[in-house]
This record gives C-alpha cells, sequence and structure tokens, in this order.
C-alpha cells in the first residue's frame, strides 16, 4: 500500500497566456525561501525519509557504494613548465583537492575542505600561470558554485590575502610578470553578464579595472608561440582549428591548421612539437597526434568505446597527457571487488519514429529480460558519451543493464544534430528517448514492469516528458534538479540564458511548444503513472527547485495511489561539487527505488 504523502494546499493562480487560461494550483510553492514552503519542505522529506529508510535493499547499497565512491576522481592534467597541475579524490576524501608534481614529487597544493572548514568546500575551477609560479582557484560551498577566487604561490603552497568574489564559470589569463592577471566576474547580486576585470596583487578587488563589459562572442583561443589558434564553428558546423595573424584578426585572414571533417572537432591541444585533436566519432573520442604545421601523423590508441575526459599539452612542454574513461573503466584503479571484464559494452542502433537513427550503449547483462535503466540528455550541444559512474556498480552487480541514450540536442552529430532538438524541435528529443525505450523492450532486454528512466537537469525535463507522454512504458522513473515547468522556466535563477535552446515563453509562437511538451501541463487527473523519486537540491543556483515543488504537489494529488516522493538535499546545488557523505546516501536511495519497483 502507498503511504499518503503530505497534505498541500491549493491556491490556483489563473492568468491567460496567449489566449491560453492556465491554471496553476500550485505557484505558492514557487516562494521557496518563506517559513511556509520551508514547513511544507520538511514534511515532504519526512515523508520520503520514511518509505526510503524502510527498504532493506538501501542499506547495503549505501555499504557497498561508500567502497565504489572511493575508487576516486581523476581531473585533466595541466602542465606548466616542468610542473603538472590535476585535481583528484581517492579514499575517505569527502572532495577533489589539488596536486602538483614538481621534480618527481607530488604534493597537496589546495584542499577545499580544509581550506574552508566544510566538507561541501570544492574546487569549481583553476588556472595555473604560464611559469606554474602562481595557481587561481575558484572555491565554493554548500553547492552554490558561487566560487571565490583565491590565489596560491606553488612554492610552499603559500595561500595569498587576496580574495575576489562572485566568480562563478569564471576564467583567469595571467599577464607577463604575474604580477596582473585578468578575470571574469559577477557584479554583485547578478547571474547574468560577465565583466572582465584586472586584478593586481595585493590590491582590493573593488579596485580593479574593468576591462570588457557586455556580451560578445565566446571565442576558445590561445598562443602557440607567435601563432594564435582558435577553435571556430564558422563556416564549419562541426568545428574546426584556424590560425589567426594578431595583425590582421579579421576573418578573410584566417588559415585552417585542422579543416573540418565529418566529425564533430572537440578539443585541441599544443605541445611544443606537436597537435593533439580530439573528434567525436559515433559519440567515443578519437584522437589524432598532427605536427605544428597541422600535418597528420597519426591515431592514439585509445580503448574501444572510450571518452577522453582531459587532454592536457602545453606549448612549453613536449608531454601531452590524457584522461580516458569507459563506462566500466574509470581514469583511476576500479573499486575492489569490481572486474570490468564481467560487465560488457556495446552500442546498438535505433530508430526513432520519424525515422532518424541513433545509438544506445548498453552495459551489463547481455542475456534475459530484467530490471534495467535507461537514461540520456539531449540537449545544449553536450555529447552524451562513455563515461565511469561509480553509483552504477551495484546495479550492475544486482544484475542490472544500464542504457545510455544518444539524443538529438546533443552534439554527438555536429550542429545539425543539436538544431534538430532545440526550440521548435525540442519534442524529437523525447520522440528519441521514447524510440530507444520502446527498442529495449522490443529486444527482450526489458519489459514495462522492469524497465526505469532517470535524468538529471535538461535530462531531468526529459524523464519528466517521457513520464507525462507514455506512463505505460516505465516501472520507476527518477527525476533529478529537473525543469518541469516550462511556461514559467526562464523567470527563476539563470534560467533566462537557456531562451535560445527552448524559447521563450513570452514568443507566442516559442509557447505554444513550451506549453504542448511542458510535464508540469501534461499531467492528468486520475492517470496512473509509474513510482517516481524526484531530487533537488535547496541552493541550485542553476534549476529553481520550484519545479521539482510543483511537480511532487501535482502528482501527489492528481493520482495519489502512485508512489511520488520528493527527496531535497540541504546545503546543495545543482550537484557539482557534493560531497561523498552526501553523494553515497543520495545514490543508495535513487538505486534501491530502481531496484525495488523494477521487478
Amino acid at each position: 500500500m502507498t503511504p499518503k504523502p503530505p497534505f498541500t494546499p491549493v491556491r490556483e493562480a489563473v492568468e491567460t497566456v496567449h489566449g491560453v487560461e492556465l491554471r496553476d494550483p500550485y505557484r505558492w510553492l514557487e516562494e521557496t525561501d518563506s517559513e511556509e514552503v520551508r514547513r511544507w519542505v520538511e514534511e515532504q522529506r519526512q515523508h520520503t525519509r520514511k518509505v526510503l529508510d524502510a527498504d532493506p535493499l538501501r542499506a547495503p547499497l549505501e555499504l557497498r557504494l561508500r567502497e565504489t565512491l572511493g575508487c576516486g576522481l581523476l581531473g585533466p592534467t595541466e602542465p606548466r613548465a616542468g610542473r603538472r597541475f590535476f585535481t583528484r579524490r581517492t579514499g575517505s576524501m569527502d572532495q577533489p583537492a589539488l596536486y602538483l608534481v614538481e621534480g618527481g614529487e607530488e604534493r597537496v597544493l589546495a584542499d577545499p575542505v580544509a581550506l574552508t572548514g566544510d566538507s561541501t568546500g570544492a574546487i569549481d575551477w583553476y588556472f595555473p600561470s604560464e611559469d606554474g609560479e602562481l595557481v587561481a582557484v575558484g572555491i565554493s560551498t554548500g553547492g552554490q558554485e558561487h566560487s571565490t577566487l583565491h590565489l596560491l604561490r606553488t612554492a610552499g603552497g603559500e595561500l595569498l590575502a587576496d580574495r575576489i568574489p562572485n566568480c562563478q564559470w569564471s576564467f583567469v589569463e595571467f599577464e607577463p610578470g604575474g604580477e596582473s592577471f585578468l578575470y571574469a566576474v559577477f557584479p554583485e547580486g547578478e547571474f547574468l553578464g560577465q565583466h572582465v576585470r584586472r586584478h593586481r596583487l595585493g590590491r582590493s578587488p573593488g579596485e580593479d579595472e574593468v576591462v570588457f563589459r557586455g556580451r560578445d562572442e565566446a571565442v576558445h583561443a590561445w598562443f602557440s608561440g607567435d601563432r594564435l589558434l582558435a577553435l571556430t564553428n564558422a563556416g564549419a558546423p562541426n568545428w574546426r582549428c584556424v590560425v589567426i595573424d594578431p595583425e590582421r584578426p579579421g576573418r578573410e585572414h584566417w588559415t585552417d591548421l585542422v579543416p573540418e571533417t565529418e566529425h564533430v572537432l572537440l578539443d585541441l591541444e599544443a605541445s611544443s612539437d606537436r597537435l593533439l585533436v580530439h573528434h567525436l566519432v559515433e559519440a567515443c573520442s578519437w584522437v589524432s597526434v598532427h605536427g605544428l604545421d597541422g600535418t597528420f601523423e597519426g591515431i592514439v590508441d585509445l580503448p574501444p568505446l572510450a571518452t577522453v575526459t582531459g587532454l592536457g599539452a602545453h606549448p612549453s612542454a613536449s608531454e601531452v597527457y590524457l584522461t580516458v574513461e569507459t563506462f566500466t573503466r574509470p581514469g583511476l584503479d576500479p573499486p575492489a571487488g569490481f572486474d570490468p571484464a564481467e560487465y560488457p559494452v556495446r552500442q546498438v542502433r535505433f530508430q526513432s519514429a520519424d525515422g532518424t537513427s541513433s545509438l544506445l550503449f548498453l552495459v551489463g547483462r547481455v542475456e534475459g529480460e530484467g530490471p534495467t535503466v535507461l537514461t540520456g540528455y539531449g540537449g545544449f550541444n553536450v555529447p552524451k558519451t562513455p563515461l565511469w559512474s561509480p553509483a552504477v556498480v551495484p546495479f550492475l552487480e544486482a544484475g542490472g543493464l544500464y542504457a545510455v541514450a544518444v539524443l538529438r540536442g546533443g552534439n554527438e552529430f555536429g550542429e545539425a544534430w543539436h538544431r534538430a532538438g532545440m526550440l521548435e524541435s525540442k519534442q524529437n528529443v523525447f520522440d528519441d528517448f521514447l524510440a530507444a525505450a520502446q527498442a529495449l523492450i522490443e529486444h527482450g532486454h526489458c519489459s514495462s514492469r522492469t524497465l526505469g528512466i532517470h535524468g538529471r537537469s535538461n535530462g531531468g525535463l526529459l524523464v519528466g516528458a517521457a513520464l507525462t507522454q507514455r506512463p505505460e512504458l516505465f516501472a520507476a522513473a527518477v527525476c533529478q534538479v529537473p525543469l518541469l515547468d516550462m511556461v514559467r522556466y526562464e523567470r527563476f535563477r539563470i534560467a533566462e540564458l537557456w531562451n535560445r535552446e527552448y524559447g521563450s515563453a513570452a514568443d507566442p509562437e516559442a509557447f505554444r511548444w513550451l506549453h504542448a511538451y511542458s510535464p508540469y501541463h501534461r499531467v492528468v487527473p486520475d492517470r496512473r503513472y509509474p513510482p517516481l523519486l524526484l531530487l533537488t537540491g535547496e541552493d541550485d543556483a542553476r534549476v529553481d527547485p520550484s519545479h521539482a515543488y510543483k511537480f511532487a504537489a501535482l502528482m501527489q494529488s492528481a493520482h495519489p495511489e502512485s508512489l511520488t516522493l520528493l527527496r531535497v538535499e540541504q546545503r546543495a546545488g545543482h550537484g557539482q561539487g557534493k560531497p561523498v557523505t552526501k553523494l553515497a546516501p543520495e545514490e543508495a536511495d535513487i538505486w534501491a527505488f530502481f531496484l525495488s519497483h523494477l521487478r
């Protein structure tokens, strides 16, 4: 019997938008900082804990997850003037620390937990100077990503007194001599429109000169010797690398170093004597080696079905560093008791509703029907490629099949693939996902009684859309930090930035497609939906938690017999910087929920 959820008052807000009457019974839950909403969240939290903690699968899963998460994380290597910088988390560490290797000796340069005295203290980004003498490090707490810029001298690890707030999603470029640097910062209290400022060491940030304000195109460019190299999609939807003469920077003077190909160019790094070029081929990494003049020299031998998560090189050194992952092999050693050879990975094709062909990765169980979890993303030009996930290990060990769908909206097959899953074409993404689910069922991997779906952020929108459009296909759904009210999404946090991907409800044409697929507006009273677990963070700086709050209340009232749980993490955001002490319990809740309902 499904436990009765807490009572949620209905206070209907009614408005007419572009001629359509909209009724919103739970708009009051958008006031996430009010005492009433906080009390409601706490009631939901207690209800969720009562249900999840009663599951006998959960406790042993958490123990195993602490082991799998303990195998650690390894970030990309950044070489500078004989030094190497990288982030790593191993063993019982809550967060990755910044490491320095110099003269064969390895040491911790910055431990965010020690620096902040907080287990949620996390390194959001870091940038070494050209000579490796200084490092700028962005550190935040509570998952908010509101990075504060810190400065470290690598000699002795001295932490300088300079502190610059509001540097989330920043970059830092040290100027010659190392006494000043350029950085990106948000004006106080704003989420949009970074400024570029110049900071001189030892001075107050209030004295920093504004170098640039406003909006412009973002270009990935860097110097290699006396040449300016840039990655661009100008005239090349799959991207190319060009050489720009600083004296004649106009596009008419650009020359191709690595021309566009049929495959998407993701990254290029230059060492002192070669170029490494990272392409996507069939949603997997393919790295080629070139001379400095662009001449092809060979291919890097990578594991099959792998992703290069880090490509590190610098014009001052000949060494090149690659960080590589697969679905079953992390960048470091796998966890104890886990043998990757026991969990085959394969890639198959499926066909969407309009005949479009795409890819599906299958990890784990080879034969027979059983518990299966399908995930995807499909948006923002973000590729879905083979990546290690320690949280999936216990599910595989329990006989589960993990399926990852490549969907339109990503950049696996170029800009046209991305555009086919954005704006008025967003429904293509949901159709692709539903077609992948049907393919899994038709090929005997699972049935609608053993198939679950999982997604986060834009992938949470994907799950919400699939859940409301075809609820009979699924036995369980987990929806993390999701967008669900697509008529009002742009009113919160930084969501205005996503208008180019989704469209704006202020535009009558865009409103029509947003309203048509918005999960919050597709819930049908008295229709049976599969068990649903919604997860969000109280301090999410990207997707407002009210999406999950309102959807939970609506689902609980629409069909009380269908289980809908809301898990709200305190002192947590969109997921970045979450410590192991929070990750292990969260992942235990997710995978116990799946295993309990997919059988």
